[in-house]
């Protein structure tokens, strides 16, 4: 293998570990936007349904 192979090959790895970072970055955050929603839900829920006992079904 010559100096470019080596280019080539180092671009390579340097491509697919980005990737992995990303995409682990990704799922981080997609795993704490889903807890903060399941904390917002938790604590803001029985508000929320103190004000739908107002609303009245159609019949």
């Amino acid at each position: 293998m010559n100096w470019a192979d080596y280019v080539i090959l180092g671009a390579l790895c340097l491509s697919v570990l980005m990737g992995l970072w990303r995409g682990f970055v990704g799922e981080v955050l997609a795993l704490a936007v889903w807890i903060a929603a399941a904390w917002v839900a938790w604590t803001l829920g029985p508000h929320v349904a103190g004000a739908l006992t107002a609303v009245t079904l159609p019949s």
